[in-house]
């Protein structure tokens, strides 16, 4: 069933759409990769060890994980303007609060407010830029995605290097600000609601809860498991098993309610199923580098 969604075209020009929407992802994905470098920093600061840290990055990960896989779910249900507009803001406040935080605790859970904000816009990205181009211009569309995604992501520990070296660490935050807020004034010049979306006869709170919780331990267990030795641990193995159940029961639930919060009969589709793993591929290896190269290079200099 569809519903009418009444909104002005904004008319805008392509480069505009483009810069409006790829503007805050770019800054989202730069979030990504530029706190891994001050990491180090972050800990001295707040006295903590390296590993308490580390959950600056595990919390970003995880809210990040759970909003991109119910992006689609909040565009049907908020309409793409609103939606961006709403999460541009939420990443706005996350940046403020890791700037001014008075200890690791609420750093903690500004990164999980900053990855809530972040989740949603690469998804989005893609569909807005889709539908705004022609035809025959939507492989710039993607090839002006591409750019910007993997660009920000790789220059993000650059980025971060540069600055924790050449001012405080809390500008790596700061810096988020006016781009939040020239990115919210953009989108609402420039973005058009679609003409149409899906309404949701029930919102699929059972799929939610087992996707936050399969997630969560998930990435609790890959983060901590080399630290307690992995399933020589109780804990770990327990979660594990936890994490298991949780992702089973997703998919058996998906799968069988009518109105799924994501639909995974897709992945019948070959060639979808094919793109999304070789997508799901280049960015573990992309994501998995960023991360651990930074860390790498500071062993190496320090050994020199």
């Amino acid at each position: 069933m569809n519903i009418a969604v009444n909104t002005k075209p904004h008319n805008s020009p392509l480069w505009l759409v483009a810069l409006s929407i790829l503007l805050p992802t770019s800054f989202a994905c730069l979030a990504t990769s530029a706190t891994n470098v001050a990491i180090p920093h972050i800990s001295g600061y707040f006295g903590s060890t390296v590993n308490e840290a580390n959950w600056i990055i595990t919390s970003y990960m995880i809210a990040n994980a759970c909003l991109i896989l119910m992006s689609g779910w909040l565009e049907n249900l908020m309409g793409r303007s609103l939606l961006l507009k709403v999460f541009i803001t939420i990443f706005t406040v996350g940046s403020l609060i890791c700037a001014i935080v008075p200890n690791l605790n609420i750093m903690v859970l500004g990164r999980l407010i900053q990855g809530i904000g972040g989740g949603p816009m690469t998804p989005i990205s893609q569909s807005i830029l889709l539908a705004a181009f022609p035809p025959d211009k939507k492989g710039i569309a993607m090839s002006l995605y591409g750019l910007a995604v993997m660009v920000f992501a790789i220059l993000g520990p650059t980025f971060g290097g540069f600055i924790v070296d050449n001012a405080d660490w809390q500008w790596i935050y700061y810096v988020n600000i006016p781009v939040g807020i020239l990115s919210i004034a953009l989108v609402h010049a420039n973005i058009d609601d679609q003409e149409t979306r899906t309404k949701i006869e029930k919102p699929d709170y059972p799929g939610m809860i087992a996707l936050v919780l399969w997630l969560l331990s998930m990435q609790i267990v890959l983060d901590k498991g080399q630290q307690y030795n992995w399933f020589d641990c109780a804990w770990i193995s327990w979660l594990a098993g936890f994490s298991a159940c949780a992702l089973g029961f997703f998919i058996v639930w998906e799968l069988e309610n009518k109105s799924p919060l994501i639909n995974l009969r897709l992945f019948k589709d070959k060639n979808f199923f094919i793109g999304t793993i070789l997508s799901a591929s280049v960015n573990m290896l992309v994501f998995s580098t960023i991360v651990r190269l930074p860390r790498f290079c500071l062993f190496r200099l320090r050994s020199i």
